[in-house]
């Protein structure tokens, strides 16, 4: 959270924890009660994140459940993760819309594709203020004379 509320060129996004157990025999029916939730509310939604930092191979085992990752397959928002670390890689992570090795390199990641999509928007935003403010500028005699034919 403190690397996407941080971000350099001040990107808003907006989050909201589904909290859950992410280790041990609850997690897969945890995992995929959140997701039922996040599914009734999808239209809130732009994807899912599962994360998870740090913890040992035997903490990931659940991430290599087959109705988990059928779950994750199959969600109707792209889920994106980071739950693992570069020596280890799970079903979850393979069947996710996209995997980073960690949160962090999780948002980094978000950052990054914000800002791709930001730049060339800005760069039309400028093109089109110089097009309006052009056309403007070459109507400008014309617009005085139509306010004062209209005022009287």
């Amino acid at each position: 959270m403190s690397i996407l509320t941080g971000n350099t060129w001040k990107y808003s996004f907006f989050t909201f924890l589904f909290p859950s157990i992410l280790q041990d025999d609850k997690a897969v029916t945890e995992i995929i009660r959140q997701l039922a939730r996040i599914k009734k509310l999808r239209h809130h939604f732009d994807a899912v994140a599962i994360i998870r930092g740090g913890g040992g191979d035997i903490g990931l085992s659940s991430f290599n459940h087959y109705v988990l990752s059928k779950a994750i397959a199959e969600f109707p928002l792209p889920v994106l993760t980071g739950i693992g670390h570069t020596a280890n890689e799970t079903v979850t992570e393979m069947v996710s819309y996209y995997n980073a090795i960690t949160p962090t390199k999780l948002a980094e990641f978000l950052i990054q594709k914000f800002h791709n999509f930001s730049v060339p928007v800005k760069e039309a935003e400028r093109k089109v203020g110089g097009y309006v403010f052009t056309i403007a500028a070459g109507y400008k005699g014309d617009l005085w004379k139509y306010t004062k034919t209209v005022s009287g």
